[in-house]
């Protein structure tokens, strides 16, 4: 089935962006004195793409929509290109991992991908907690009036997966490995090709260090005190490569010398080693070498979440779903009871390509070192260098990365 059905790359005209609306806001309290939370994100997002594309915006409660149509009215979105449907969703903030994976035939027509959903391997296919998750797929294909489906038994979430449109599929061997246990990689891989009609599979070894399972271990300690990462998709392609066009990959780079100085830097960098040496031996569907650009990994951020943050409190509902002995991390690393460090996930890999434009995300603020807008900067120019037929715009994005994602998470392309 579907032999002649292909996953178009996501720089390939789109019809719809999905965003999601839903009751988290400010992980850090004192972001509410800024305003710089996830609704105001969302909403700066749904502006930019109105410009260029129609806008589903699903609210995962009805009692958001009156606040979410103000919020965008406010942002300046076009609410003629804006579609608000209320699928619930128990994860909700980022549809790219479950949303409908849509196919096209050479005729135009239309089907979806229906993958299996754990939760990023949290829980079991199935597990109460899952159910309306996986059930976001599903709803998400009949908006868009696509009832043709192909089933499969691969668990897999989409910032886990990118296609080049021309025959490659790139994805983390880790990552896949550990949403389907009892399954070899060939088995995996040969379930991707039949889904997504590619004719090879790139796999780059393992996801960036600080997007391991959020509560592994502590990335580093200050002064004795560890840090612990603040949220994760427990290893994305999408923090640390993605194609730009056919047979091009952007990967992300870490220094020699900002190794030496980090203890997250350092373990980042071997692993994107050995992603940049995957690629390296790769070859595109017809057997060329692929084009790798490179793009910096963002400044190491390091906050204090105290009890009144509510990034805390999900942290800690995230805890309890671990195996992990009582107020311990899997490593048994006892987990302080006063305020905590924590590191978000930052990447500038994760941005979103759509109709003439590029959603890249920035991390400086007042406060912050000038080091951490120079890196800004700098991965704005490797877009721009890359995307110069389309706008780009870098956006705040720490508010979702806090909770484990990041601009492309937070979205799900339609194709055209």
């Amino acid at each position: 089935m579907g032999d002649t059905f292909r996953a178009p790359a996501e720089f390939e005209p789109q019809s719809a962006v999905l965003l999601p609306w839903t009751p988290l806001d400010f992980p850090l309290a004192r972001m509410r004195e800024s305003g710089a939370g996830v609704k105001a994100l969302t909403a700066q997002i749904a502006a930019l793409l109105t410009r260029r594309v129609q806008v589903h915006l699903n609210c995962t409660d009805p009692a958001l929509v009156d606040e979410a149509r103000a919020a965008l009215t406010s942002a300046g979105a076009d609410l003629d290109r804006v579609t608000i449907v209320t699928f619930p969703d128990e994860i909700g903030l980022y549809p790219r991992d479950n949303g409908a994976d849509i196919l096209i035939g050479p005729d135009g027509s239309r089907r979806w991908v229906e993958l299996r959903w754990s939760g990023y391997g949290l829980h079991e296919v199935g597990h109460p907690f899952t159910v309306e998750g996986a059930a976001l797929a599903g709803r998400h294909a009949d908006l868009l009036g696509v009832a043709d489906k192909v089933e499969t038994w691969l668990v897999s979430e989409g910032g886990d997966r990118e296609v080049d449109g021309a025959g490659l599929l790139m994805a983390i061997a880790a990552t896949e490995l550990d949403r389907n246990p009892g399954r070899t990689l060939a088995e995996i891989e040969a379930e991707l090709r039949r889904l997504y009609q590619v004719s090879k599979v790139i796999w780059l070894p393992e996801g960036t260090y600080d997007d391991d399972c959020a509560q592994s271990g502590p990335l580093t300690t200050i002064d004795g005190v560890p840090v612990l990462r603040s949220g994760s998709a427990r290893g994305h392609l999408d923090e640390v490569a993605r194609f730009v066009a056919p047979g091009t990959v952007l990967l992300a780079e870490v220094t020699d010398e900002e190794a030496h100085h980090s203890d997250i830097h350092a373990p980042n960098k071997e692993r994107i080693d050995a992603a940049y040496a995957a690629l390296l031996a790769a070859t595109d569907a017809g057997g060329h070498p692929l084009t790798i650009v490179r793009i910096p990994m963002p400044e190491t951020m390091v906050f204090e979440v105290t009890s009144d943050d509510p990034l805390r409190h999900e942290w800690e509902a995230w805890l309890a779903t671990t195996d992990a002995p009582g107020r311990t991390l899997l490593d048994g690393t006892p987990v302080p009871d006063g305020d905590l460090l924590m590191a978000p996930a930052a990447s500038y890999c994760n941005f979103l390509i759509t109709n003439g434009l590029v959603i890249g995300q920035r991390y400086w603020e007042p406060g912050l070192p000038d080091a951490i807008s120079a890196k800004d900067d700098a991965a704005a120019a490797v877009l721009r260098d890359l995307f110069p037929d389309r706008e780009v715009v870098m956006v705040p994005s720490l508010p979702l990365n806090f909770y484990g994602g990041g601009v492309h998470c937070h979205t799900r392309n339609v194709p055209a």
